[in-house]
């Protein structure tokens, strides 16, 4: 029992310190050589987030709240500070359209700029409905596939079978590993899916979304350094399986064919033998009976 309370007790530890509260501080109290910048580029496909922390020595110190003359912009427009329980003082601003790149320019108290430049690792499909032969090398066509081996590029297919909804994940790899993972083809420039991938699937219907992420090191920064981070989120494509899967496939291959063997081998002899029968029944229609032997008595 006291076994169970102590590792009870560490579990609510070990959530306790992951969800914990994050500090905020002010900028103008802080040596301004150790800020670390996080800076983050996000598209969904149709709008785009520009977010900035900045927090004092490292990326998990107390966060900081920018004071006049300190001031971050996005492309030249300010960012609108927000706080959260769990990520303390952070800087966002949200765009109604997909930006391709832009530039994060951060200014301390004492005036000194440093700005950094972002791009968005965009990919997406070019198709977004077909069928596809679940037997077959599946390739879906994409537009700025080069991104592909610079970014960390990643598959969501679901779908909905008799066990409920389900969702698995790809890497998508930079050339082909083997044949249960997806790879990019640069000279067709698409997305390859081996139908091993297919097979396991026990569904007509499947939807694959798209998403590409990357990370960087800082172009401009203190000491302490950052990071900046990108993703972006892909057009989801549907897609018809036609063909059967490896389940439905096993289910109709006969374990053995002896028995089917036996079955025909019976099925021979017992037609032999009853055109046999045939004639034999014939002949002795036609053929007189024979008279039976006279016995004489001596």
């Amino acid at each position: 029992m006291k076994q169970q309370i102590l590792i009870i007790s560490a579990l609510f530890l070990t959530l306790f310190s992951a969800c914990e509260t994050r500090e905020t501080g002010n900028i103008k109290d802080v040596t301004q050589s150790e800020i670390y910048q996080d800076l983050s580029f996000i598209s969904d496909g149709s709008a785009t987030k520009a977010r900035a922390t900045f927090s004092f020595a490292g990326v998990r110190g107390t966060t900081l709240k920018l004071t006049n003359p300190s001031k971050v912009l996005f492309n030249g427009q300010p960012l609108e500070e927000k706080t959260g329980q769990y990520s303390g003082t952070y800087y966002e601003k949200t765009f109604d359209t997909v930006l391709s790149d832009g530039n994060f320019t951060f200014t301390d108290t004492k005036g000194k700029t440093y700005t950094n430049k972002v791009e968005l690792p965009a990919i997406d499909f070019k198709v977004l409905q077909l069928t596809i032969n679940r037997t077959a090398v599946t390739n879906l066509p994409v537009v700025n596939g080069a991104k592909v081996g610079e970014s960390s590029v990643e598959l969501e297919i679901s779908y909905q079978d008799k066990q409920g909804f389900q969702r698995k994940y790809m890497s998508v790899l930079a050339q082909k590993k083997d044949e249960e993972s997806a790879y990019f083809d640069a000279k067709t420039r698409s997305i390859v899916i081996e139908p091993v991938i297919w097979q396991s699937i026990k569904a007509a219907q499947v939807k694959i979304k798209i998403t590409s992420k990357a990370s960087a090191d800082l172009q401009q920064g203190t000491s302490i350094g950052g990071k900046i981070n990108s993703e972006y989120g892909g057009k989801t494509v549907s897609i018809i399986l036609s063909g059967k899967s490896a389940a439905t496939i096993s289910a109709i291959i006969p374990k053995s064919n002896t028995n089917t063997r036996s079955a025909n081998t019976v099925a021979t002899t017992n037609t032999n033998s009853t055109a046999d029968l045939a004639n034999i029944a014939a002949d002795s229609a036609t053929k007189k009976p024979l008279a039976k032997k006279r016995i004489i008595q001596k």
